[in-house]
C-alpha cells in the first residue's frame, strides 16, 4: 500500500503584496478543491507578520503530487512573482514530476528536505462537523 506524500512549502512575500496572496490562496484552494487528484488536505497559513506564506499539502500519494501539479500551475507561477520560496519539505518518496520541482527549487535557493523513510502513523478522514 502507498503511503501519503506531505508536502509543506515556506515563502517569504515580496513587500505590498500580502492582500495578493491572501487572494491568490482563497482562489488556489477553491481550484483545486474542485478537482480530484489524490489530494486529501490543502492549507495555506500566514505568519502574524502577513510576511511569510506556507502552504501544506497531503496527499493520497506521489501520483496525486504529480497530478496536482501540472493543475497548480498557473497558480504556482503567480504566487511566485511576488514571493521567494524559503523552504521546500516532502515526507515520503517524490515521483519524477516532484522531482523535478525540488531540483529547481534548490537550484533558486531554498532549502529542501526529503524524508522519505515514513517510520509509523496513520491518516484519518475527516468526519463531518
Amino acid at each position: 500500500m502507498s503511503q501519503p506524500l506531505i508536502f509543506v512549502t515556506s515563502h517569504a512575500i515580496d513587500d505590498g503584496a500580502a492582500d495578493t496572496i491572501r487572494e491568490l490562496g482563497h482562489r488556489f484552494a477553491e481550484k483545486v478543491a474542485s478537482h480530484d487528484t489524490g489530494l486529501l488536505a490543502f492549507h495555506f497559513h500566514l505568519d502574524e507578520e502577513a510576511g511569510e506564506v506556507t502552504n501544506v499539502q497531503v496527499h493520497r500519494d506521489a501520483a496525486s503530487m504529480d497530478a496536482y501539479l501540472p493543475l497548480a500551475e498557473p497558480e504556482i507561477r503567480e504566487a511566485l512573482a511576488v514571493t521567494r520560496t524559503v523552504s521546500v519539505d516532502v515526507f515520503g518518496t517524490p515521483g519524477p514530476l516532484l522531482r523535478e520541482v525540488l531540483r529547481h527549487n534548490e537550484q533558486m535557493g531554498a532549502r529542501v528536505r526529503v524524508r522519505p523513510d515514513h517510520l509509523a502513523g496513520f491518516t484519518r478522514e475527516a468526519t463531518p462537523a
